[in-house]
């Protein structure tokens, strides 16, 4: 297995003068990932090194060990997140809760002016292909009677209820022209009840 490794490594680093780019394999390191206790010592190189082995790496902010057991990731979570709960513990004098409600709003409607600006996104093209391939086409009905779902199983996943905040806006949410940022401050504003 070693020896494939390293074959692939080689004809990664290959691709990469071809295409002009440089892998730096100083800093290049590798990690097994499997639950056995003994594994065989075998070196893997690239460009040329012995790759040093990692008992961890990072990766999209996840600290993923060799024996895939989440204990470190989710200490750092944890001491990130007491952190800032300190923060906030020792901020708290300072604010009344009115006023943090009024500076920060509730997270039910910091979550909807999310949905309603992805949603916006989506309406007015400003989103990737891969976001408008996920959303269902436009459904134009040959009448005008309003469908209702049988059950309520997918009442609240996204588009049920992205629609119903969308279609309960106020006009004075959309603009002329289309502008995110704009759209984004004057949904803040708006009450969402």
């Amino acid at each position: 297995m070693t020896s494939s490794l390293t074959r692939d490594l080689e004809a990664i680093t290959a691709w990469g003068r071809n295409n002009l780019v440089q892998f730096n394999a100083s800093k290049t390191q590798y990690c097994t990932l499997t639950n056995k206790k003994r594994l065989c010592a075998r070196s893997v190189s690239m460009d040329g090194r012995v790759l040093p082995k990692s008992h961890s790496f990072r990766l999209v902010g996840v600290q993923i060990t060799e024996d895939l057991i989440w204990h470190e990731n989710i200490s750092s979570i944890a001491v990130a997140a007491g952190k800032k709960l300190g923060y906030l513990f020792r901020a708290k004098k300072y604010f009344s809760p009115h006023d943090l409600l009024t500076l920060l709003g509730t997270l039910s409607h910091r979550r909807a002016v999310g949905d309603l600006a992805l949603f916006y996104r989506y309406t007015n093209g400003l989103c990737s292909s891969d976001l408008s391939s996920m959303m269902p086409p436009r459904d134009v009905p040959a009448r005008q009677t309003r469908l209702t779902l049988a059950t309520g199983r997918y009442d609240r996943s996204f588009v049920p209820r992205v629609s119903r905040l969308w279609n309960n806006l106020q006009e004075e949410a959309f603009l002329s022209s289309i502008n995110l940022r704009q759209f984004k401050n004057r949904t803040n504003k708006i009450s969402l009840g």
